[in-house]
């Protein structure tokens, strides 16, 4: 991926393709020098051109994730006495499901691979966490006591917390709040899901830990909503324009800082 192209998901408002672009080849990027040659040039406005035809799908995936796992997150903390998860069935297969899958298909035509692994994957964990509620599919009724029902949700978790590291890892030369986002997540599926295989007595998650991941829960949904504002937020549309600095060792940041020397 070529310096161009990191300038150009600058300015085109492609936020999120900027974070991840610098290091989907897994390679950093090299400086230029203070002048484009005419084919980077080119290939700039050609880029640019294109991303017009599209919207940024970004915040609408982040949006979707941050209201379910809101929601989730009030259930298991039990705001309100509330402790029975199926409010949650219908944001999580429209939105947090539904909408986040689309969002992924959107950057796939944007070019944006890394983006669009996650907002697919997430989509589909919804939707699956989903299903697994919905009585018609039978899933609880498959597993002879509760205690083996929450172990069986406790080994899906634990796969997407695995899932979770791996999208931290490609995160690291990202910008701080999508960072700090990947890492809450990594917390949230380690506490839930070691919550639902260290279950008490009754057969129920662990209640100590389920409310761990119920805390970090509501950290992930402010921080996807934080993200999803910062996406949308611009000079035209509002005075608050919310920061989002990079991290100091992000290739594209000094990449950028050279261009401007």
């Amino acid at each position: 991926m070529t310096t161009a192209r990191i300038e150009v998901d600058r300015s085109s408002g492609d936020k999120d393709a900027a974070f991840w672009s610098a290091q989907e080849d897994g390679s950093e990027t090299k400086p230029y020098g203070n002048v484009a040659t005419a084919q980077q040039e080119a290939a700039r406005q050609k880029d640019i051109e294109f991303r017009q035809k599209f919207g940024d799908a970004g915040p609408l995936g982040l949006s979707g994730f941050a209201f379910a796992t809101f929601l989730t997150a009030l259930v298991n903390l039990n705001v309100h006495g509330v402790t029975i998860p199926n409010i949650v069935i219908g944001p999580a297969l429209a939105y947090g499901g539904l909408a986040q899958l689309l969002s992924g298909m959107w950057d796939i035509a944007n070019g944006n691979t890394v983006s669009a692994t996650i907002a697919c994957s997430y989509g589909c964990f919804w939707i699956s966490f989903a299903i697994s509620m919905i009585p018609s599919f039978n899933v609880r009724d498959a597993y002879p006591s509760l205690a083996d029902y929450n172990h069986a949700n406790g080994l899906f978790l634990m796969g997407f917390f695995i899932f979770s590291v791996a999208i931290t890892l490609c995160s690291m030369k990202s910008n701080v709040f999508s960072l700090t986002l990947c890492l809450l997540v990594n917390c949230t599926w380690l506490f839930l899901g070691v919550a639902n295989l260290w279950t008490e007595e009754s057969g129920a998650p662990n209640n100590v830990l389920l409310k761990c991941g119920g805390v970090t829960g509501l950290l992930v949904s402010f921080t996807a909503w934080y993200l999803m504002y910062e996406g949308l937020a611009n000079r035209q549309n509002s005075f608050v324009l919310p920061p989002n600095p990079d991290l100091p060792w992000n290739p594209s940041r000094r990449s950028h800082g050279s261009h401007i020397n």
